[in-house]
């Protein structure tokens, strides 16, 4: 970015409203909650994912709103499924009804609801209120069946109809359709008071259900995942909680034959509340949690061999720094060493030696080198190859969270204030080879966040909300520190990080109170003042890295906690449908699976009958001419960009790459879908879908 722009656009950033956009890709799976339901798509080939974000941004039972997923194989992506899914205090359920080729949703609104690729929709009314149910497919009877507290459902056309009950226990049971046995397999749940768990295996038949007798049994649990393994085509019970004095999250994963219990490879480690679905021919896990952690995004696939593997999500840790010199932000997960290029994280396999926590990381342009400082107070350098440490005569004593950042007018390397045995205020400098302790500023000890601001050109240091202290940002001008005016800090401030680029030192937080859960604000330095950016981006329990990276001339927030990385932009991709189809009832649907951002794959489906020729036509230009029979070409001048013959469900996915070039933000690129069929309203042999326009941005 030339000077001059960096300078209008500066001025500007009051008048414009910035918005965050978060990046798809493999760092956008589903919340980390311990609310998830999750089914495969075989018409589609898709895994789907429902996770409720309240349940992610506080601990108490509060109505939240259901996000949908989806997993292609490679990535996850959120999907826009229009108006907010409201859920209230239990668990959804989700299953694939062959009979309506759609995945189901089953939960406590009293209405269940399919999802036909781009809308959730509601089926019926006035159905049970299921309460933690679960919801399998019975292909012998091919019918779908529900068991909840109090017993078995079948759906039977569009009414639920009780069937039985299950003795003994009524909370958390869980069931899958058993291919050896031709009958539903009913495991797991707890009675209440006492809270007591049974290890009985249960069968249903479509009338009764009977307790099988087992040789051996996974143990009662509740919280556990129960699907099918389409390798062994064997049902699998993993993970799950126990209750009693030696209860807790359990990793034992049992596979059942057809007559006994058999225990497999455990999960790499205790977990309860996880999903399980079947894709690509293997049974995958996903989320899951251990004591009181906010949730994993982690997915596991189960081999042939029985052993889990973990599918490779590279992505942020708490601290990265751009190295402007390679094009690269690079951050540390563990020993491992991360490369984001502004569109992906790559594992380098570069590993960073020391054992020590990181405190913070910077690029220190005096020597070119990224600067990694440790628990220790050890710098490390890294050029891309490896990671060095310096030998400092003096190091600054050991400590934890610290602000660190770099000063470009006195090439410094500087460090403030953290926790060591207490609360620290001291300020410490490198440059390059040694550590120089500077005369303590008049701050209070505290954890510090760091930041330059490049206009004043001066230090900067924040602080978080503390039993001592309140949140407070400082600048130092001419060696005096000062506190900021304007906006004031909100508490209480759990998450906060600062970024230099060309407009100016921006800053992002996260509050979190217990009631009205996770809120993020994003400010920016304006004289000595902090100003509010007009923006939002819903990241609950984020944690993580704000950056400025050069060749894409964003602000950048990787969310290490949730795995997504996020931009904040001037030129949001956008998708806007335009006009619509032939009045016909097997009228096609066009639909952006998800916004057409720079360097990302963009799938564009089509919703139409079954077996049918769709061609997907473009244009960089929209117009509206009428063709009769209702239908209107929504293109100036089309031409045809692919064609294919959607499935046995109707379904066609189009995908493209749109090029990493910042020169095509804001260009638009038009849409439509044309489908032969002889019953067409266009001519009598095809239908043409409404228009689809997608601005390609960030």
């Amino acid at each position: 970015m030339n000077h001059a722009l960096s300078a209008i656009l500066a001025l500007c950033l009051p008048l414009v409203a910035q918005d965050w956009r978060v990046l798809p890709g493999t760092q956008h799976p589903p919340t980390a909650t311990s609310r998830l339901a999750m089914a495969f798509d075989p018409v589609r080939q898709r895994l789907l994912c429902i996770a409720d974000t309240q349940m992610a941004q506080t601990p108490f039972f509060v109505a939240g709103e259901l996000w949908t997923f989806e997993w292609d194989g490679s990535r996850w992506l959120r999907r826009d499924t229009g108006p907010a899914i409201a859920t209230n205090y239990d668990r959804p359920a989700l299953a694939f009804d062959p009979t309506l080729g759609r995945i189901v949703r089953v939960d406590d609104s009293q209405a269940m609801h399919a999802f036909d690729g781009e809308r959730w929709q509601a089926l019926t009314n006035g159905d049970p209120a299921f309460d933690d149910a679960s919801v399998c497919f019975d292909a012998a009877r091919g019918v779908l069946v529900a068991v909840a507290n109090d017993g078995v459902y079948d759906r039977v056309g569009t009414t639920w109809v009780f069937r039985a009950t299950v003795p003994l226990l009524n909370l958390g049971r869980r069931a899958c359709f058993d291919p050896a046995t031709g009958k539903v397999l009913i495991f797991g749940g707890i009675g209440v008071f006492p809270a007591t768990s049974d290890p009985t295996t249960w069968s249903y038949d479509g009338t009764t259900v009977t307790a099988l007798s087992t040789a051996s049994s996974p143990g009662g649990r509740i919280h556990h995942v129960m699907a099918l393994d389409p390798t062994s085509n064997q049902v699998v019970v993993a993970g799950g909680f126990q209750f009693g004095p030696m209860g807790g999250e359990l990793d034992s994963v049992w596979a059942f034959d057809g007559t006994n219990w058999l225990p497999r490879p455990s999960l790499p480690q205790p977990m309860e509340l996880a999903v399980g679905a079947e894709f690509g021919g293997r049974l995958h896990l996903y989320g899951g949690r251990t004591g009181v952690s906010p949730g994993s995004t982690e997915l596991l696939r189960l081999e042939p061999s029985g052993a889990w593997t973990r599918l490779p999500l590279p992505t942020t840790g708490r601290f990265a720094a751009h190295d402007p010199v390679r094009s690269r932000t690079v951050s540390l997960v563990g020993s491992r060493t991360l490369e984001f290029d502004g569109y992906d994280w790559t594992d380098v396999g570069i590993a960073f030696p020391a054992t020590a926590v990181v405190l913070g990381m910077t690029f220190a342009a005096n020597i070119q080198r990224i600067v990694a400082v440790d628990g220790t107070c050890t710098a490390w350098t890294y050029d891309g190859t490896a990671w060095v440490a310096a030998a400092s005569p003096v190091q600054p004593p050991p400590r934890t969270q610290s602000g660190l950042t770099y000063d470009p007018v006195r090439q410094r390397t500087v460090l403030l204030g953290g926790q060591g045995a207490t609360f620290l205020a001291d300020l410490w400098e490198w440059d390059g080879a040694n550590w120089t302790q500077q005369p303590n500023p008049p701050l209070p000890p505290a954890i510090y966040t760091l930041g330059w601001d490049p206009i004043g050109q001066r230090l900067c240091a924040a602080t978080r909300n503390s039993l001592a202290t309140a949140a407070s940002f400082h600048i130092r001008t001419a060696g005096v520190w000062t506190v900021a005016g304007g906006v004031p800090l909100p508490a209480p401030l759990v998450s906060l990080q600062l970024a230099t680029g060309p407009q100016g030192l921006f800053g992002t937080g996260l509050v979190n109170t217990a009631f009205s859960g996770a809120q993020d604000f994003t400010f920016r330095l304006s004289g000595n003042d902090l100003v509010a950016v007009a923006a939002e981006l819903d990241l609950a329990w984020s944690d993580g890295p704000l950056v400025y990276h050069v060749d894409r001339d964003l602000l950048m927030l990787h969310d290490a906690n949730n795995r997504r990385d996020a931009v904040l932009t001037l030129r949001p991709a956008v998708v806007t449908v335009v006009g619509t189809g032939c009045s016909n009832a097997s009228v096609p649907r066009l639909i952006a699976a998800n916004q057409p951002q720079l360097g990302t794959r963009t799938a564009l489906d089509v919703l139409t009958e079954p077996n049918r020729a769709v061609i997907l036509l473009a244009d960089f230009a929209g117009a509206s001419v009428p063709l009769g029979g209702s239908c209107t070409q929504w293109l100036a001048n089309p031409f045809v960009l692919a064609g294919a013959l959607s499935n046995s469900g109707g379904f066609v996915d189009y995908g493209f790459v749109v090029p990493q070039a910042p020169a095509l933000r804001g260009l638009s690129v038009h849409h439509q879908a044309l489908v032969l069929t002889a019953s067409g309203a266009l001519l009598g042999f095809a239908d043409l879908s409404a228009g689809l326009q997608l601005q390609l941005g960030d």
